[in-house]
């Protein structure tokens, strides 16, 4: 139904019964008619639904969800889903944006086999791209992957062809945040990953990145709000006890600091934040 929202008033309906295989093709239906309905003169093409196999689908929502817990143990999960996916399915690009995304992370987060996992990630997002050239995001890894390598012209190439395909993208604008971040560019990379939480509030990665490029740049007040969210959304997420220590440390809340430091489940941040804490507070 489409109604006038300033007077009430119906001005169409139309009702729709297809199968659930023909549910994007619907979408793209409706998407038509509402434009004709509303007499829209569209800057450009209407949108398309992207459409997915029905078999991986709820896979794919799965492995995302899985993802975003944080974690070894998530992302671990998160792979082997895509992987499973990519056995089902190889032609499904999002599932090998999803390889990309996660051989980048462990790349950059736990530094071993760093280079055979950015050649993986890098293989991974190629192959969503020639699969479907519209996935803005894809071109953010290859970006990321280029940038860890400290290739930086083929890194900035990369960044502006995702943002030219996908403006709108909350992950394009996530990486655009993390590059101005390691520029120092620390208001940009705040505004960006602002605008991210805005189209995610639930993702609790979101919210601590945010900590992150506050914490850099200054807005400490801030960058604890930004945590505690996180922690609230995702108790268990690792590093996030240590994120809000470091926070707390330099807020000069020493105590605080100590607390959050001993709740922090990984190993290595949590013995260091608790010597920063032990040594704020004097007991060395």
């Amino acid at each position: 139904q489409l109604i006038q929202a300033g007077t009430d008033a119906h001005l169409w309906s139309e009702t729709y019964d297809r199968t659930l295989e023909d549910v994007f093709k619907v979408q793209d239906e409706i998407a038509s008619e509402v434009v004709d309905k509303l007499k829209l003169t569209l800057l450009a093409a209407a949108p398309k639904a992207r459409p997915v196999d029905a078999a991986v689908y709820p896979l794919l929502l799965q492995a995302d969800a899985m993802y975003l817990q944080g974690g070894p143990d998530g992302r671990r999960r998160a792979t082997e889903l895509y992987e499973r996916i990519i056995k089902l399915r190889p032609g499904e690009a999002r599932a090998w944006l999803g390889i990309s995304r996660s051989q980048l992370n462990s790349a950059t987060s736990t530094g071993k086999g760093s280079a055979e996992k950015l050649r993986l990630s890098r293989e991974a997002a190629t192959k969503a791209l020639a699969l479907d050239p519209t996935l803005g995001l894809a071109h953010s890894y290859l970006a990321a992957v280029y940038a860890a390598q400290n290739d930086l012209p083929n890194a900035a190439r990369e960044y502006e062809l995702s943002y030219q395909l996908s403006p709108t993208e909350p992950r394009v604008i996530a990486n655009l945040s993390n590059m101005f971040s390691q520029l120092g560019r620390h208001e940009e990379a705040m505004q960006g990953q602002r605008w991210y939480v805005s189209r995610d509030p639930a993702s609790p990665k979101a919210r601590f990145n945010l900590c992150v490029y506050m914490l850099e740049g200054g807005a400490v007040e801030d960058a604890e709000t930004a945590c505690r969210t996180g922690l609230l959304l995702a108790p268990d997420y690792l590093y996030g006890h240590a994120m809000l220590a470091q926070v707390l440390l330099e807020r000069g809340k020493l105590q605080e600091s100590l607390k959050e430091a001993r709740a922090e489940a990984d190993p290595g941040s949590r013995l260091l934040q608790t010597a920063k804490a032990l040594h704020g507070l004097g007991r060395y």
